[in-house]
Parts: structure tokens; sequence; C-alpha cells
């Protein structure tokens, strides 16, 4: 499997040493001031959370840096992080679990970077809800691992990190972009050779890949290297719905020739086009679809909330 936070099994796992109680507690007052309303970390009753096993919080391009004060762009990533983290936590009806799609960290992935992001993920991890994260172009591997719990990072795939989420009503593909260092997406023969495998392996079963690198379209820089190799396996094979990315930091939704759809995930951290929201998506797997919701970092954008349904093709 790829990176993969599970979460505890019971609230007596919950018990964090002193030094990383100090550092929520700090981190939750100072960064999220009048956000943090008691329903956000409350730690609401297990017997009164409603899991929905199709829906999925969708991160993307969170860039968490050690230094939580850190201002990228306007924006304090460490911050509008915690704000999603709190939002799905607070959810009446939680997720079956969070994706986060790539470029968890700031610029090179320091090893800091990936601590304070494993701690900000902790209200995820108390309240049961799993993490599932992807590489993008400004993540490390090897400090990522070096941060994460022991047994939380593996793969089949050698240095790459790919796995199958299976769900009722779709497969989740997660996929391995990066190139690290810094530079263009590449999914690689080999990790294309075994997304084949797993997709002729359910032919009738709905897929949808979750990779960091948006597709080549002549005018975003780093894209993904091999995506006519990509087109050329997926496009002919109508049990894969979906590709879903981010690295752009730009929210939209497109259809490749095969009817496939390239939904394009906004960052949870700065935007590069002051009209894009940042924020991240609540998407709910349907019996022949999907059903997206946008939830901007600023309620008052005026795409926050904006709800859209996708028919598979």
């Amino acid at each position: 499997m790829p990176i993969t936070i599970q979460p505890y099994r019971n609230a007596s796992e919950t018990v964090l040493d002193q030094s990383r109680r100090d550092f929520l507690r700090k981190m939750f007052v100072a960064g999220m001031g009048a956000f943090c309303a008691p329903r956000a970390f409350a730690g609401i009753n297990a017997e009164e959370v409603v899991v929905d096993p199709h829906s999925w919080a969708l991160f993307a391009d969170t860039h968490v840096a050690e230094d939580l004060s850190l201002r990228a762009l306007g924006v304090n990533m460490a911050e509008t992080f915690q704000q999603a983290v709190g939002e799905v936590v607070g959810m009446a009806t939680r997720p079956g679990g969070v994706l986060i799609n790539g470029d968890c960290a700031f610029r090179t992935g320091r090893p800091g970077d990936y601590v304070a992001l494993t701690r900000l993920l902790e209200p995820l991890r108390n309240h049961g809800v799993p993490v599932h994260l992807t590489l993008g172009n400004h993540d490390d591997r090897s400090h990522f691992r070096a941060a994460l719990p022991s047994g939380e990072c593996s793969s089949a795939l050698g240095d790459r990190h790919a796995r199958v989420i299976e769900t009722e009503r779709a497969n989740w593909i997660l996929a391995d972009s990066s190139t690290t260092p810094i530079g263009e997406g590449r999914l690689g023969p080999e990790q294309l050779a075994w997304m084949q495998e797993v997709l002729d392996a359910a032919p009738d079963k709905p897929a949808i890949i979750y990779a960091h690198h948006n597709p080549q379209d002549g005018y975003t820089e780093w894209s993904l290297e091999d995506t006519e190799d990509f087109f050329a396996m997926v496009a002919p094979r109508p049990q894969v719905k979906a590709y879903v990315f981010g690295h752009s930091h730009r929210w939209s939704i497109d259809q490749h020739e095969s009817g496939m759809y390239l939904i394009n995930l906004p960052s949870t951290a700065y935007v590069f086009e002051q009209e894009e929201p940042s924020g991240w998506v609540n998407a709910t797997l349907l019996e022949n679809g999907i059903h997206l919701e946008l939830r901007c970092t600023d309620r008052t954008h005026p795409k926050h909330g904006e709800r859209i349904e996708l028919q598979w093709r």
C-alpha cells in the first residue's frame, strides 16, 4: 500500500504524550482563532456519529511546512489545513476516509514538514477517520517515511506508492506520479502495467484513478509527462470513470474524448490565480456516478457549496 495513516481503534489509543498535546493545543488555539467552535474538535460521541462509506473527503496540495506560522502567497498553510480537517471532523455524517492528493509538504519536503503534517492529522485519527496520501512533486519519499509510524508506508511497486481502495460502488486506484526531486509527473511503464492489470481484473467495477499531476494541457508546468501513454491505456477501458488530480491549484471538471472525467481538485492552501477557490471536495459515490460538493476555505467565495453530479460513461 502507499502512505496510509490508520485511525485509532478506540478512545484509549488517543492518549498523546504531553509534547504532542501541547503542540496540538497551541496550533489549534493560535491557528484557528474563532473557527475553533466547540463542534469542530469537541470529540463527538462515537455513538452519535454516522459514517457514510460512499463518501470521501478529497484534499490536494496541502503544502504544510515545519514552521506553522509560515505564509505563502498570503496564506498560512497550516491554518487552512486545520480548517479543512476540522470541517471533516465536525460533519454530522462523516466520510469513510480522507484522500490527500500530493504536495503534502511545502517546497522540498523537509523532515519537519511531515512531522507537522502527521500531527495536524491527529484529529482525524482520533475520530476514526483513515487518511490515504499520494505524493507530489514537492514531496520527499524518505523524509515522509521517516515521519510516519512504523508499518504505515509500504508498496508492491518498489519505491513507488500505489494501492487500490475497494469500495462497494467504485475502486479508488491511488497512483504515484511523483518524480522527486521537483519535476515533471510520471507514472512510468511499471506502474501503468500494474494499473492495467488491476483494471482488467475488475472490468465491471467503476474505477477512479487518483494521482497528483494533471494531464498535459499545453500551459501547466511539470504536468504528467506520460499523458499519452496513460490515456492510451485507460481510454479503451470503460470501467475507468474519472482521473482525479491536483497540482495546478485549480478547481475544474473536464471530460476526455473517451467520456472519462478529468477532475482537478483545488488546493487546501494557496492559489495561483486570485479568482480560484481553495478548499476541499466532499465526494459521494452514487450507483452510476459521483456527487461533488466544493467546500471553500473562504465561505464567501461564490463557488462555496457548489454541487455537481456526474454520470459515469
